[in-house]
């Protein structure tokens, strides 16, 4: 094993920690006095109330692990380690055989990108892994209806930014959608019983400033309007990290850091579909 393979796994220990304590912290149970209504909720998997989102979120966190590990493979075929005094760097190499420059500071720019590369890719795969496994862990979570709005562990999502209820007997639902963009899901709750479903819906109904905003099939398409680039985005960096695989140059490293970053920044978009 190379060093580098080392600070990757130590990269995802951190990454799986950090992303543990940003979901923990997030379910943590809020007391609040002068709650309208409270319960406890088991919340449901994504597929059962949005597949469309499921499928996004599924496919764009298979590309970054995928990515992440192309990534580590490139560097690992650059051997010795990178970070090694007898390593000759790609770059170096070219530019002997091209203009004669031999330049020991790019040995030190090799290791530089491959420590960058080996902590981007390990903390994006260990923060991955963690995910449904806090999901999974860190419940159920405290849920209250109170007068400034829907409060679901330590996140408030306030009435003014909530246009419309829709209610879903059969899978014990209540769906709230964003006021300023109908087409998006706001906040979904999983009371445990029907009497809390039925109750919960009523205080609701007489809290929400604003009622009907949004049609559903309009919603829909809406929605798969917002998914569409998304998914083109994802598969144009799986294509140009498939073709450069076949170069181990420190460019290549540096291209799938931008890719990975991109597609994080492009996670973002998610919870607006």
């Amino acid at each position: 094993m190379i060093w580098i393979n080392l600070f990757a796994l130590v990269a995802a220990v951190a990454g799986a920690w950090l992303g543990w304590r940003s979901i923990s912290r997030r379910r943590r149970p809020f007391k609040l006095d002068g709650a309208i209504l409270s319960w406890d909720e088991n919340p449901p998997s994504v597929f059962r109330y949005d597949r469309l989102t499921a499928v996004v979120i599924t496919f764009h966190a298979s590309s970054l692990v995928l990515l992440s590990l192309l990534l580590l493979c490139s560097v690992n075929r650059a051997a010795p380690s990178p970070l090694s005094t007898t390593f000759k760097p790609p770059a170096q190499q070219q530019l002997i055989a091209l203009v004669r420059v031999d330049d020991p500071h790019i040995r030190w720019l090799s290791g530089a990108a491959a420590i960058f590369a080996a902590w981007l890719a390990g903390s994006i795969l260990g923060g991955i892994a963690v995910f449904p496994i806090v999901r999974f862990c860190r419940r159920p979570i405290l849920v209250h209806i109170a007068s400034n709005g829907v409060i679901c562990g330590q996140v408030l999502a306030p009435w003014q930014d909530i246009g419309r209820l829709d209610v879903d007997t059969r899978h014990r639902l209540l769906r709230l959608f964003s006021s300023s963009r109908p087409h998006v899901l706001s906040v979904i709750l999983h009371p445990p019983s029907e009497d809390v479903l039925a109750e919960a819906e009523l205080k609701i109904r007489e809290l929400l400033p604003l009622q009907g905003l949004s049609d559903k099939a309009v919603s829909h398409t809406r929605r798969w309007v917002s998914a569409l680039p998304v998914f083109v985005g994802i598969l144009i960096a799986l294509v140009i990290a498939g073709w450069s695989y076949q170069f181990t140059a420190e460019w290549v490293w540096f291209l799938y850091a931008v890719e990975i970053t991109g597609l994080m920044l492009a996670s973002r978009v998610l919870p607006n579909l």
